[in-house]
């Protein structure tokens, strides 16, 4: 079933997508032993425009997939680990770009209801005689939410036109999205357990129900891309964005208190405003052929940003959104420069290698007007750094049958850092991860009905973060291992029968014991231990089937039914805690007939209880009550059962 974007990327082998934050939030993922949290380590586009936000209030490398219409997207590329030089900032993971289109062409218009009084408009022209390239599409939402204080809506319209028929295709894109939620927040386990809140209930307190996210967003974008003969190529893009983030969240309950010694309650507010421009370019040259055994191209590419940002933290008493103290007030101005070269060559027909290496410029000019990482506690801070990150990177492809790829894989990935985090004239400290990757690919069948994919992989990072409550940010918890394997098989043995296995397995370690700064709570982690949040095992199984079931006069009646199952297995929190295994299914099931479309879905098929986010920190959830300093699980509930109803209408 799609909804969203977000499910979408349900599809990728070893990658799991939610969104419990609500609507207006960023979605959390994981890939290949990485909570991703926001987009923090993995590279997120949109026909190669990045969607990471770098320095973001709330998390580096943020992302808000939320505006994206998943009507209108026409394909998912994705690429796991970091061995193309194509890729830049934040991919650790890998990289995800969503490419744009509508195949049918025509009007269509989509209308959704279902669970907790959703409601889901979709809109969608693709002009007759165009190209997959030109369409628009818009879309609106708004639901109650499965419990207390979770009311959404959202809404967002994408454009897209492309011309050019000859040796070039241009395409203009623009998409503009916004988005409003309340959310819950977190419980206290012990709360839950003693009957004193439900699972999907909120706290009773003002500082509890203002929990909310705003989002805002536009893009614009100009791209062309050119193909002759010979394999050469080349390819550019222009782009500008906006985006307008707020969120108010409390984690802790009444632990701050203000001037006077009070508990307002630990309402943090974040606030982040950017404006950002940039562009791309690329050119591939034509094959070149020294020997008959060898030939090949070489690919010079270029990328650059400006990020203009506003952005501050400060706690709030509810309901008056009061300020009662500044934390974080600061303006950003950060320019990425990128440079890749990149080979591709086959020596005979049995060996394939590709690589290079990608440099990355970074500058920052920063003034933070509250808190201060000045050495002598300057307020305010005026500062700026510069760094430069040189990744290699390859991968070797032997071909020893025509039905087998042995593949061996080398990539050096970097995140850029906070930008507050600087000092002056600091040589910017890149987190950088080094990934190996050792792995098998077959195509099996007459036109490649079945694929099987084996890849083990080892990546070890230098700065790892993980998330803070007490200010709703990240903090680095210093170097970490992680070491797995990913079994992934595709099969479409009938044509109107498909079916896709994944199953990820990972081992994440801390190699040292986070270090605690003066006045600091303990982290609850040591050496060894495992990486909180990360499962070591993932499951996603997908099977669906299409096809013409009879013909109803001049049109025939088309059937589909779909079911996919995840398998979450149990993670690591701190303080050696662990959270349960999580088992999801849906289902997707419809029929079309002509101009007219009729389907349901069905998420968390099964009706699990299960918590889309836990953790361990300590809280105080009854201003009555001094803290106890001790650290608490806390929880988040996951969507009950949801269905939803479709009707469509195409012209």
């Amino acid at each position: 079933p799609v909804f969203s974007a977000t499910d979408l990327l349900k599809r990728v082998p070893g990658l799991y997508a939610s969104q419990p934050e609500g609507g207006a939030v960023g979605e959390r993922f994981f890939l290949r032993g990485f909570d991703s949290e926001h987009g923090q380590d993995i590279e997120f586009k949109i026909g190669d425009m990045p969607l990471n936000q770098p320095s973001h209030i709330h998390g580096q490398g943020y992302t808000y997939q939320g505006f994206i219409i998943p009507e209108g997207v026409r394909q998912l590329r994705v690429t796991e680990g970091v061995y193309d030089p194509g890729q830049g900032d934040f991919a650790i993971a890998g990289t995800i770009d969503y490419g744009l289109g509508v195949e049918r062409r025509g009007i269509y218009a989509q209308t959704d209801l279902g669970s907790f009084k959703t409601f889901r408009q979709v809109a969608i022209f693709a002009p007759e005689g165009s190209q997959p390239d030109t369409f628009g599409a818009f879309q609106f939402r708004r639901t109650d939410g499965f419990g207390e204080n979770r009311e959404g809506i959202n809404g967002s319209a994408m454009f897209q036109y492309g011309f050019g028929r000859d040796e070039w295709r241009l395409r203009v894109h623009a998409g503009f999205g916004g988005a409003q939620s309340d959310l819950a927040g977190v419980l206290r386990e012990d709360d839950i357990q003693a009957g004193n809140v439900g699972p999907l209930d909120v706290y009773p307190f003002d500082t509890a129900l203002a929990q909310n996210g705003s989002n805002l967003s536009a893009t614009l974008g100009f791209a062309g891309e050119h193909r002759d003969e010979n394999k050469r190529s080349s390819s550019f893009g222009l782009w500008m964005q906006f985006h307008d983030f707020r969120l108010k969240a409390n984690f802790t309950g009444f632990l701050e208190t203000d001037a006077q010694g009070d508990l307002p309650g630990d309402l943090i507010e974040q606030l982040d405003r950017r404006f950002a421009i940039g562009g791309n370019a690329r050119h591939r040259t034509h094959q070149f052929r020294p020997a008959k055994w060898a030939e090949g191209t070489v690919e010079l590419g270029l990328s650059s940003r400006v990020d203009l940002i506003e952005q501050s933290l400060d706690l709030v008493q509810a309901p008056q959104n009061l300020v009662y103290e500044q934390r974080i007030d600061a303006d950003i101005a950060e320019t990425d420069i990128g440079m890749w070269l990149d080979l591709d060559w086959d020596f005979t027909k049995y060996l394939n290698i590709t690589g290079g290496v990608r440099a990355g410029l970074l500058f920052y000019n920063v003034t933070d007007w509250q808190e201060s990482v000045s050495p002598d506690g300057v307020i305010p801070y005026r500062r700026t750094a510069s760094g430069v990150a040189v990744n290699p990177r390859t991968a070797v492809t032997v071909r020893p049958i025509e039905e087998l790829d042995i593949v061996l894989a080398y990539g050096r990935g970097f995140r850029s850092p906070q930008a507050r985090a600087l000092i002056e004239n600091e040589n910017v400290p890149f987190t950088t991860v080094n990934s190996v990757d050792v792995g098998l690919r077959s195509f099996l069948g007459k036109n490649d009905e079945f694929q099987l994919t084996l890849t083990g992989f080892l990546a070890k990072m230098t700065d790892d973060l993980i998330f803070e409550a007490h200010e709703a940010r990240f903090e680095t918890i210093g170097p970490t291992t992680r070491i797995g394997a990913v079994f992934y098989a595709q099969a479409r043995p009938l044509p109107w029968l498909y079916g896709a296995f994944s199953v990820t397995y990972v081992n994440a370690t801390l190699d040292e014991t986070p270090p605690v700064e003066p006045g600091e709570q303990l982290s609850g982690l040591q050496a060894g231990d495992a990486i909180p949040f990360v499962p070591p095992w993932l499951l996603r199984l997908d099977v669906g089937a299409s096809e013409d079931l009879v013909d109803l006069g001049k049109h025939p009646l088309h059937g589909k039914v779909g079911v996919g199952y995840t398998f979450i297995s149990q993670r690591p929190l701190r303080f050696s805690e662990t959270s349960p295994r999580v088992n999801l299914l849906e289902l997707d099931a419809g029929l079309s007939w002509w101009f007219l479309e009729l389907g349901f879905q069905v998420f968390n098929l099964l009706d699990t209880r299960y918590a889309a986010q836990e953790f361990v920190f300590e809280s105080n959830w009854d201003p009555n009550s001094p803290p106890t300093g001790q650290p608490a699980r806390h929880i988040a509930a996951g969507a009950p059962r949801t269905f939803l109803f479709q009707i469509g209408f195409r012209l």
